[in-house]
């Protein structure tokens, strides 16, 4: 299990202890180490920077909301959504070796590499109280369930899934077009709302 929280560059891979890395201005989660690689990357990225973006903002908004003090109600630490949203973000950077490796186990990679195109691998989450995770990201969450679905069958599950997996397909064509590999994504569900970490904001992993 990594000690320190993932921190390489979203394009070419390099560490942070290599390479001074910068956030994009966009979204806040995505790093790189250099503008080529920024550029580069921003054909994949445009997508989820975008959804990212509107997704902070709504959480935001939400948060204000009788509705939305309603959901926090049920969190730990007294959170916000937009609070347990960044400890998500954290925690799946944390977690982002481990996470792949399961996905290419659970989605069986190595069997057939057209996988990548049919299944993703689901996680749901619930959040850990301070009392638990003692302010270390790695213990935020609690893996509660994993399982590999069919993509299809995504696109009938209630929302964000079905725009989700889309953008997952979007970034998965754009890849494979220029000749950067294949995708291999995972969702993550955390209740009591559903967040999800997608293309270089991780509800969908790419490696």
């Amino acid at each position: 299990m990594p000690t320190t929280l993932e921190n390489r560059c979203d394009t070419c891979d390099v560490h942070g202890r290599r390479k001074p890395l910068q956030k994009c201005a966009g979204c806040g989660i995505s790093r790189y180490c250099s503008k080529e690689c920024q550029k580069k990357d921003w054909v994949v990225h445009k997508i989820a920077c975008q959804m990212n973006t509107l997704y902070v903002d709504m959480l935001k908004h939400q948060d204000s909301t009788p509705m939305g003090r309603m959901l926090c109600a049920g969190l730990p630490d007294d959170l916000t959504m937009h609070e347990l949203d960044n400890r998500l973000a954290k925690w799946v950077r944390f977690h982002t070796t481990n996470l792949v490796i399961a996905c290419f186990i659970a989605i069986r990679i190595n069997d057939d590499l057209d996988n990548c195109n049919k299944e993703v691998l689901y996680i749901s989450v619930r959040p850990r109280p301070q009392s638990e995770h003692e302010g270390y990201p790695g213990k935020y969450f609690a893996i509660k369930d994993a399982y590999p679905v069919n993509i299809q069958t995504t696109m009938h599950w209630p929302m964000p899934w079905p725009p989700t997996l889309l953008q997952l397909q979007e970034v998965q064509r754009a890849r494979e077009s220029e000749g950067r590999g294949r995708v291999a994504g995972y969702i993550i569900s955390l209740r009591p709302s559903t967040v999800d970490h997608s293309p270089n904001r991780e509800s969908i992993r790419h490696s």
